[in-house]
Order: structure tokens, then sequence, then C-alpha cells
């Protein structure tokens, strides 16, 4: 069955319009001429952001029904609402998204083909959905009108990037102007319940490993989770909150709200999710992960569960590693020494302070470092844990790595759990060997 440009079919469906147009005006030429109106704009102005454009276009058309002396309002409207809608009525991409529920990322750059993220972590590529990266634009402006948010305000060449939340729990995010080509990403939210369990069952992790990892949960180490884009970190942090005594009393502090622990059972019983805000039009009503997190230390909690470090929320899991609770997080890198050395590189940025003393910082703070990777056979697995013991003489990261992904799967390597590991994993039923 086609998806692409041509392809019909249940994927693409086209806004119906109730309001028909009056039958003594030659809409249809009206139509094809505002189209081509709107093409020559886009061509000649391709800085100019999706609401200009509306509003070019509807200036255009008021002054083609003055020139015709229609004066009657309710057959202006009437005439207005069918040519702006055929100007702008692709729904293509929402379409598409609709037609894969079980899919968690789409991303779309302009004409090019398609690339669909299945729940199950395989990955196909569309045919393109659109004809053009005009049409992608009003795609996007589509799915932000679709959410109810005024895209205009925030998307055009001053601010070229835009993020919201659809109705479902959908993020859209968007870039132009900065891209040679508009791109927009959509990322499905899995709120399901997930265990360690789950993840043995689908070849991510060994039981051996699954059993290491519940027993540095229960123990307090501080864990921090790396991997690439859709690597399947938040995933595994979901699993390794399922771990957590039931008694525990969790904070989330997030950009965007993920994690959702408080929708299944399998989660502590106390959980407050936290997540920050942006506000579109005063920087006085933001809130940020570092300063929900400053309220969170006030709350005696057991656990602090940071939804993901990229940048200035290094300051907060640097300021929560330090605290004497449990503390969880992903940040994007490609191994498990790199999420430390990344979120010392964000701190280093964030606060001006050397890179050697971020590191140190980070280093001493992280307990585990557990890093996801891909396998051409299973798919998202985890290819390396690593106890982090601080920095080496020489001022790189000191490591044991305890489970390394190798030919024959994941394994249990020679090295021994860090001593000062040993008494709090028996604690909790492990035996450190």
């Amino acid at each position: 069955m086609q998806h692409g440009p041509g392809g019909g079919g249940p994927f693409f469906r086209y806004m119906a319009f109730s309001v028909a147009a009056p039958a003594d005006v030659d809409t249809d030429a009206l139509t094809r001429a505002a189209v081509a109106e709107l093409v020559a704009l886009t061509q000649a102005r391709p800085e100019l952001a999706p609401t200009d454009q509306r509003r070019h276009m509807v200036r255009w058309v008021n002054a083609h029904l003055d020139r015709a002396d229609l004066d009657v309002i309710e057959k202006r409207t009437a005439i207005a609402a069918v040519v702006m809608g055929q100007c702008f009525r692709s729904t293509k991409l929402l379409d598409l998204w609709m037609s894969y529920p079980a899919a968690t990322n789409l991303s779309v750059l302009g004409t090019d083909e398609a690339r669909l993220e299945h729940g199950d972590g395989r990955i196909e590529t569309l045919p393109r959905i659109v004809e053009s990266n005009e049409e992608l634009r009003r795609n996007i402006i589509e799915l932000a009108t679709a959410a109810g948010s005024h895209a205009g305000e925030i998307w055009d060449p001053a601010r070229p990037e835009f993020e919201i939340i659809m109705g479902d729990g959908t993020r859209v995010t968007a870039i132009d102007w900065v891209s040679q080509k508009p791109f927009v990403t959509l990322r499905r939210p899995t709120y399901a319940a997930v265990t360690l369990g789950d993840l043995v069952a689908n070849q991510t992790m060994t039981p051996q490993c699954a059993r290491f990892l519940a027993a540095a949960v229960r123990a307090r180490l501080r864990i921090l989770i790396s991997g690439s884009m859709n690597s399947g970190k938040t995933v595994l942090l979901r699993a390794l909150s399922a771990a957590l005594p039931k008694t525990d009393a969790v904070m989330v502090a997030e950009s965007q709200p993920e994690l959702r622990l408080e929708f299944a059972d399998v989660y502590p019983d106390f959980v407050v999710s936290l997540a920050a805000r942006r506000s579109r039009s005063n920087e006085r009503y933001d809130v940020s992960v570092r300063s929900l997190v400053e309220r969170i230390q006030r709350m005696t909690p057991s656990v602090v569960i940071l939804g993901e470090v990229r940048g200035d929320e290094s300051v907060a899991l640097a300021a929560a590693l330090g605290q004497g609770y449990a503390v969880m997080s992903t940040i994007h890198a490609d191994s498990a020494v790199g999420a430390v050395e990344n979120a010392a590189m964000y701190y280093e940025e964030a606060t001006g302070t050397t890179r050697d003393a971020a590191l140190a910082r980070l280093a001493r703070g992280v307990d585990l470092a557990v890093f996801m990777g891909r396998d051409e056979k299973n798919g998202r697995i985890v290819a390396e844990v690593a106890a982090i013991n601080g920095l080496t003489e020489a001022g790189d990261v000191d490591v044991n790595m305890l489970f390394s992904y190798e030919p024959e799967g994941l394994v249990r390597t020679p090295v021994p759990v860090p001593t000062p590991w040993k008494r709090r994993l028996r604690v909790v039923g492990y035996d450190p060997k």
C-alpha cells in the first residue's frame, strides 16, 4: 500500500469544509489564482512565517472580493473560508502519524523520505509525504492548530524552533529557517508500565544484568543512563523505577512530562511529577528543571529522578547527586563514560567552572553509568554497565566495566564490583561476586 504522494487510501484525508461558496462567484477560479499567489509568495519570500503567509492570503482574497463588489459579509466569509481552506488544507503529516498508533517516533525533513520508528525499535523508511517544503510547513501549522496552539506567534525566523504537546501526549518539535529544509519530529509517549523482567523478556538485557541493576536501585546507587536518540533510555529509566520499594517517596523533575510513573501500579505509591515551564510571552513565568530540583530538595524525597540532562539540567543533576538520596537520570552519549563526560561538559558550560572541576564533581557524584546501544538482531540492548570511581591521577574518568556487550551478547566481565558498594549490595540481598 502506498504511503507517499498519490497513495490515497486511509493514510491521507483532506479537510472537509462545511461552508459552501455562493454559486454566483467562480470560487474554483479564485482558488486556483490564490494557490498560484501562495506559491509565488513562498518562492519569493521563503523566510516568511506561516502566520504571515496566512495574513497575506487573507488580504489578497479580500482584495479580490472587493474588486468583485461582493459586500455581503456572509458570502465573503463563505468564499474566504473555501479559498483559504484549499490553500492551507494539508493534513498529511497528522494522517500518517495517526495511521501508525503503535509508532513511537516520526521524523520528516522537507520532501525527503520519512523515518518511522515502531514501538519495538524497528526502523521503517516511508516515501516522502509532502510535495514541497512549504506543504510541510503548512502541515506543521495544522498540527499546532489542532493542539490549540497559535504557532505563528512563536514560530518565525526570529524564533526558528518550537515545541508543543498534542492532546494525546505526542510531542511535536519543529525547526526551520536555520536548516536547509523544515524539519519536524513527532514523538508519542509510552506510559505503559515496564519492568526489568520485561526488558529481559525482549532481549534488552540478561537476567544476570537485571538482577544486578535491581540491586543497584535498592542499594541507592546514583545511576546515569546514556545512549543515542530513541535508544531506550527512558524505557530503562521506567524499568529501574519499578525496582524501587513501593514505600519510596519519588520526586520527578522533567523538561517535558514523559515518565508518568503515577499511571501504573508497578511503581512506588508516592510519586510527584513536576514539569518545567517555558513561557511564550514573559520569561518571569519560566520554571526550569534546576529550580524544580531546588524545590524538591526541601520536600524530603527518598528518590529524585531527572528526566533528561540536555544542558542546564546538569546543574540540577550535580546538586541532586550530592544530597544523599537515590538519583536517576538520562543523557545523550555514545558510551557509559561518555555519559559522565557529557554531563560534566554541560555543567562546565552552565556554570563557567573549569573542565577538570566539572568532571571531578560529576565523576564523584555518579555511581553507575549504563549505556544503551543497538544490535541488528535484538534492537535496543544494554551495551555497557560501568561503575564510576571518580577520576584517575591523569584526570580521566575511573571506571570498572561490569557488563559489556560482546559478539556473544551481554556478559559479566571479570572486573570486580567496587569495594564501597559491597556492603550496600549485600544489605539488599545481592552477592557482589
